[in-house]
């Protein structure tokens, strides 16, 4: 490795991993010695932690609002102290930040929100995938559509929340902020849909159905893990008119 090379290592390493012995010896002094070496480092690496911290705040702007602004970038300057960027930009650094709000604040509520901010922003990140649409699947017979197996399109996400985050995140961007989180099963499909990052409210059995199928298994498969299957009758074909029609399953490629 070249000498230049190494002193990239050294630059990266103190402002990333915060080992700054290695590059603090090569600094040259400044002009009438102003700032010491440290001091010098500190604007680069003080300048790129504040950089992480903005750029996971944007990813949380309704958690923010929950917390509190204080309270949630205290979390996020904990959470970038411990967790370097290991990606060559900014835009999936922060989904990590989610999981470790868990083990910090004790709030379910916090955790939920949090969860589907994450989400929202992983699946605006995620590859496109063609969707599978119902002229595809005319030429089944009934046997193979049973044996049919579906998988989600690549930027989508299954949530099963404990606690209304939706409902508090769809209040908070219409400028009407609720107070609380409240405790109640939510769950939601996260899926991009045309270059737009929705969030469909599902029925918990539609939730239990599409995670059956996305996990691999064939239709009638996942249909038999539904316990009602009286109500499963009833609603089945609303909601693979749905699915279909709103393209929320891949096409094989």
């Amino acid at each position: 490795m070249s000498g230049y090379a190494l002193q990239l290592q050294a630059l990266h390493d103190a402002m990333v991993h915060k080992r700054p012995d290695a590059i603090v010896p090569l600094i040259k002094p400044a002009r009438h010695n102003e700032l010491s070496p440290h001091e010098r480092l500190a604007v680069y690496a003080d300048g790129y932690d504040i950089r992480l911290i903005d750029a996971t705040l944007a990813d949380y702007p309704a958690l923010a609002h929950y917390m509190g602004e204080d309270e949630c970038r205290a979390a996020v300057a904990a959470f970038v102290g411990v967790t370097p960027s290991t990606y060559w930009d900014l835009n999936r650094y922060p989904v990590a930040f989610a999981a470790f709000l868990k083990g910090r604040v004790p709030d379910k509520a916090a955790h939920a929100l949090a969860d589907l901010e994450c989400a929202i922003a992983e699946v605006f990140w995620l590859p496109e995938s063609k969707p599978l649409t119902p002229d595809t699947l005319a030429w089944l017979s009934e046997d193979a559509f049973g044996n049919q197996t579906f998988q989600l399109r690549t930027a989508a996400k299954l949530l099963k929340l404990e606690y209304a985050a939706n409902e508090y995140l769809t209040a908070f961007r219409a400028e009407e902020h609720a107070a609380a989180i409240n405790e109640m099963p939510e769950p939601l499909l996260v899926i991009r849909l045309d270059n737009e990052v929705k969030r469909e409210v599902l029925e918990p059995m539609e939730h239990d159905l599409l995670h059956a199928l996305n996990s691999g298994q064939p239709f009638n498969e996942a249909l038999n893990q539904i316990a009602d299957q009286e109500a499963l009758a009833t609603t089945l074909p609303h909601y693979i008119a749905r699915w279909l029609q709103s393209g929320f399953f891949r096409r094989a490629e």
